[in-house]
């Protein structure tokens, strides 16, 4: 049960008098009805009300930011992953904002989009969604589906794959720390961990934040060492690169998305020859400060909160695919595991330099099976 309680302006009368004057005080600013209060109470050791904490929400930013709008001639609004944008300007400029101009109303006509392209050739980007696996299991990441043991051991053999034809290194994210814990636990008593370490050393994101920079800087030496290794072995004779080659080569992270390594890591060259994405990242609809913000655009904007709920959860897939390609001559492999990924609104929501080069084995939205996935990787 999520532990924060919300009060708002119309939530007055319920508010029994032994609250607190601090709590009261702060439901006084809640005038606007596109602000929340939310309240956590802790209980002390001995049953007591112990600290609590308060947080400010603000539904929409409509209010604040108009006063810009309307005193200047143009607004610039500029930013690193802000795809999709179209739930952003509805909030910033207002709902007339998202219907086309009637009667001279300010409308999205009034607002241009640029999206710069990236320095990389087309030929040195490859995004692929993976409908199904080598067993030809269809990959279904739904919340109730994706702890199916014949989904999970499919996606082992997906991964193991392709840490066999993809060099260096492989960077995986799972959308939560849990299930990334039940995919591991899973694929050691499976015996797909062993499968992998055969082809690959395994790191994992720590949940310590303090550990996460030995576990990158370990996995980085992991695929230097490789390189080395690898230069060393092509001036030998054929027989000596054969035994040499034995064993793991390169590494694979396993990360979460929305921690750590999902935003401002650097993951250039052999340290993410390919990224792969398994399911997609919805944030829990249960979520206090996000039940608040959906049902107020419920009622406040003419597409409601679906539109937004989904943006919220490719805006977490852009920013961490987009760890890969790091500069002019950088080169990766973007493997999006689920069979939502070929729908036209998602594939919509990815940056259009990934998007551009999605590969469709079946037709303009199909996506591709295993077998055509490995042959446009390999």
């Amino acid at each position: 049960m999520d532990p924060w309680r919300c009060y708002c302006s119309g939530t007055r009368r319920r508010i029994a008098q032994q609250q607190c004057r601090r709590e009261q005080a702060l439901i006084g600013i809640t005038g606007r009805k596109a602000h929340r209060i939310l309240v956590k109470h802790s209980s002390s050791s001995r049953g007591t009300q112990g600290p609590s904490m308060y947080k400010f929400l603000l539904l929409n930013a409509e209010y604040h930011f108009k006063e810009i709008v309307d005193e200047a001639r143009s607004v610039v609004l500029a930013g690193g992953t802000m795809h999709p944008v179209g739930p952003l300007l509805a909030q910033l400029l207002g709902p007339s904002f998202a219907k086309e101009d009637t009667g001279g109303a300010p409308g999205l006509s009034r607002v241009h989009q640029f999206s710069c392209g990236h320095s990389i050739p087309a030929s040195h980007m490859l995004a692929i969604p993976l409908t199904h696996g080598p067993m030809g299991v269809p990959f279904d990441f739904t919340y109730a589906a994706r702890t199916n043991n014949a989904l999970m051991d499919e996606l082992g053999r997906a991964v193991t794959n392709l840490c066999t034809i993809v060099p260096d290194g492989i960077v995986l994210f799972a959308v939560s720390y849990k299930y990334l814990e039940d995919l591991l636990a899973y694929w050691e008593s499976s015996g797909v961990t062993q499968r992998i370490q055969a082809k690959k050393r395994i790191y994992k994101e720590p949940r310590d934040v303090v550990e996460v920079e030995n576990t990158l800087r370990s996995y980085r030496q992991c695929i230097d060492g490789n390189k080395v290794v690898a230069a060393a072995s092509s001036s030998l004779s054929s027989a000596s690169s054969s035994s040499s080659s034995s064993g793991p080569r390169g590494a694979i992270l396993f990360s979460v998305v929305g921690g750590r390594m999902s935003e401002g890591i650097n993951f250039s060259d052999g340290l993410a020859r390919c990224v792969v994405m398994v399911g997609m990242p919805y944030a829990n609809p249960s979520d206090a400060v996000l039940k608040e913000k959906m049902a107020y655009m419920d009622k406040t904007f003419p597409e409601g909160s679906a539109s937004y709920y989904e943006d919220l959860c490719m805006r977490s897939v852009n920013q961490s695919i987009g760890r890969a390609i790091r500069h002019a001559k950088d080169y990766a492999a973007i493997v999006l595991v689920d069979q939502r990924y070929t729908k036209h609104n998602v594939l919509q929501k990815l940056p259009k330099w990934i998007g551009d080069s999605v590969h469709h084995a079946n037709g303009s939205s199909g996506g591709c099976n295993f077998a055509q996935a490995m042959g446009a990787i390999g």
